[in-house]
């Protein structure tokens, strides 16, 4: 909580010296925090943030006002942000002595606790599950494909066979399948497709949808990688791997999906 601005809640003048007028209203939130990791940016943004647009925004246009704002993290989620809102997001933390003005102000986001949306709490029914439909919205379609260039490494290769996504991790993170290819020929001698999926930071997000999307099951060890099973059809098969001691998180992270 350290690394999230603090905002202060002032009475101002009636007609403030406004330099720049917006029509829409405002929702300010801040990336501080644990974002950076995919599963924080999900589970601590993303997911709050489409409760609170489904909670008090519905089809209702709004501006994007973010503290703690970085490069990257902007153009990893460009597409995804763009779903949310068409107006380019304000830095609220390089708006040094400019003043905005909307008709209203929403600060903070709503949060149903770990990766979970109540249904019970949003005035329209909502649930993980749509969700998925709108992160479908956004990454429904694999860039680059139809425009003459190469299949993705991350692609699959049958049309045929069964899919099997394996979440592998890299040696230096920890919580490792030690007999990972071993692991690999099984589950193939069984008539699995088995792809290994090694996400980074770089990563694509629309190759990533695409090929989990597409695929029918996946596997891996806890760990943030995990996240990506949102992007699993609805009823895919999901499978976590609990490494000793670590039942609670693992339940409390990925149990609901």
């Amino acid at each position: 909580m350290g690394q999230i601005k603090e905002f202060t809640l002032t009475k101002g003048p009636i007609d403030p010296n406004c330099l720049i007028h917006h029509k829409a209203q405002a929702l300010v939130f801040s990336l501080g925090g644990y974002t950076g990791n995919f599963f924080h940016d999900i589970n601590d943004g993303f997911i709050p943030l489409f409760i609170t647009v489904n909670s008090l925004f519905p089809n209702q246009d709004f501006i994007l006002v973010i503290s703690k704002l970085e490069d990257w993290w902007v153009h990893k989620y460009k597409d995804l942000l763009q779903s949310f809102s068409k107006h380019p997001i304000i830095d609220i933390d390089k708006e040094i002595n400019v003043t905005h003005c909307f008709p209203k102000v929403t600060i903070g986001l709503m949060s149903h606790g770990f990766m979970n949306i109540d249904p019970k709490l949003t005035p329209t029914p909502k649930t993980l599950i749509d969700f998925h439909k709108f992160l479908a919205t956004t990454y429904g379609t694999v860039q680059g494909q139809g425009q003459g260039q190469g299949q993705s490494q991350l692609q699959p290769q049958s049309q045929h066979r069964p899919r099997l996504v394996l979440a592998s991790r890299g040696g230096s993170i920890g919580r490792l399948i030690l007999n990972q290819d071993e692991l690999r020929l099984v589950a193939e001698h069984i008539g699995f497709e088995v792809i290994l999926f090694e996400p980074s930071k770089t990563t694509s997000l629309h190759e990533s949808f695409g090929l989990i999307h597409s695929s029918h099951a996946m596997i891996g060890v806890h760990g943030a990688a995990l996240t990506h099973a949102l992007f699993l059809r609805p009823s895919s098969i999901f499978i976590q791997i609990v490494p000793i001691g670590a039942e609670g998180v693992s339940d409390i992270c990925f149990g609901k999906l």
